[in-house]
């Protein structure tokens, strides 16, 4: 059997990587160090050969050992068991780690300004921010090695900051030598002389750099030129407004962690409706209705309670917040489609025309750039500007197209 998991260890490792979406850093740094001991009595042994020695055994434990135990399964047809060990035959004893260990890991924590809290495993990945956080947890498993500086803007409320601290978090859990800080800029600018000097110091010893901000690096103010270059030279990732999907997973993710209150799907469902622009608001408007739930035990969080406690921050009288990914979700429901699809590359007719309708709409609602619409879809100013002119035309020379139009402009405002 040994022979034979030496012959298919490429085929198993190159199945594994593509069945599973494993990125190269992840693959070349926790995987490719993995080497064959032995197959007895059906338990396979590999050993670990790559970074943080112990640390790293218990990240591959934690995040891959069952998948790569399937993809040897299938691929030998045998029901085998699976261990790593380190060179020196240490196992995990992760699961037995000592309290003392875990004081000392907070402290540190604690010392870099972070919060344990913030987590990858606490995050709650949409279309909106999959980008932001695969290369996140690509820096922070190897830091310094790739996307150096990661660069990740995005509005208000929208997991920067949680992104920001889980790498930090992350890096300290993995490697007990590292060294993490985590500061304002405005805290760090008046600690150091020249920025520009530290930046290059710290990038010419690849150390990690991981930078947020609500605006692009060139309209970033008070920078000066050549260290908005630095930035841009690494790589820069955007996080958007939560769609719908994600803002559900959010609020069930937070239901699932709490006990002794029955929350209904319909009141997290009017949550998620009402409160679109950022995740702050979202799990701001939640945490008020268990508050008020604990104050009464036994009290369901249904959907009238949820009306009834958040009515003076959803004021029925003023006009709905209509933004440009609260059309795409409307016409995305109304096709049948995915927001996904609306936002893909995909240029199929049944896609590309909702599409086209969707900028049509949020020229038509919003006082939104042209610019501003394209990044919603995720398409060029010019196509922007393609779709919407194409729009007219069709409702001036088609009924169908007009009548479309005229169903989803009061599905967008009923008023």
């Amino acid at each position: 059997m040994f022979e034979v998991l030496s012959e298919k260890w490429p085929e198993i490792l190159d199945f594994f990587k593509s069945e599973y979406d494993v990125s190269d850093v992840s693959f070349k740094t926790w995987i490719l160090p993995l080497e064959i001991k032995s197959v007895e009595d059906g338990l396979v042994t590999l050993v670990f050969t790559g970074p943080s020695e112990s640390q790293g055994l218990k990240y591959i434990n934690k995040k891959y050992l069952s998948f790569l135990k399937v993809s040897i399964c299938e691929s030998l047809d045998e029901d085998l068991d699976l261990q790593i060990i380190l060179p020196n035959g240490e196992m995990d004893n992760s699961i037995a780690t000592t309290n003392e260990s875990k004081a000392q890991l907070l402290d540190r924590i604690k010392d870099s300004n972070l919060s344990e809290k913030f987590t990858f495993d606490s995050f709650v990945v949409g279309s909106n921010n999959n980008a932001a956080q695969v290369t996140a947890l690509a820096v922070a498993e190897s830091p310094g090695e790739t996307y150096n500086p990661l660069y990740i803007y995005g509005g208000v409320g929208l997991g920067k900051t949680h992104l920001l601290q889980a790498i930090g978090n992350f890096v300290l859990e993995q490697n007990p030598e590292a060294t993490v800080l985590y500061t304002y800029s405005e805290s760090f600018v008046n600690e150091v002389i020249d920025l520009f000097n530290i930046f290059n110091d710290l990038h010419m010893k690849h150390k990690q750099i991981v930078i947020t901000s609500d605006k692009i690096p060139k309209d970033m103010e008070g920078i000066s030129e050549r260290l908005i270059n630095r930035f841009e030279m690494g790589l820069t990732v955007d996080i958007q407004n939560p769609d719908y999907e994600t803002r559900m997973a959010i609020l069930l993710n937070k239901a699932k962690q709490e006990s002794g209150i029955e929350i209904d799907n319909s009141a997290l469902d009017y949550i998620a409706n009402n409160f679109i622009s950022n995740v702050r608001e979202l799990e701001g408007s939640y945490n008020k209705l268990v508050a008020y739930a604990k104050m009464k035990p036994g009290t369901v969080i249904d959907l009238d309670f949820a009306k009834d406690i958040l009515k003076d921050m959803i004021d029925p009288d003023n006009k709905k917040n209509i933004t440009c990914e609260s059309i795409i979700e409307i016409v995305a429901e109304h096709f049948d489609l995915s927001t996904k699809d609306l936002i893909s590359d995909k240029r199929s007719a049944d896609i590309a025309w909702p599409r086209q309708i969707c900028m049509y709409l949020c020229r038509y609602f919003t006082d939104d750039k042209l610019e501003t619409i394209a990044k919603a879809l995720n398409k060029t100013h010019g196509n922007v500007i393609y779709g919407i002119d194409k729009v007219k035309k069709e409702i001036e020379t088609d009924p169908n197209t007009r009548a479309t139009v005229e169903v989803l402009k009061k599905k967008v405002d009923p008023e």
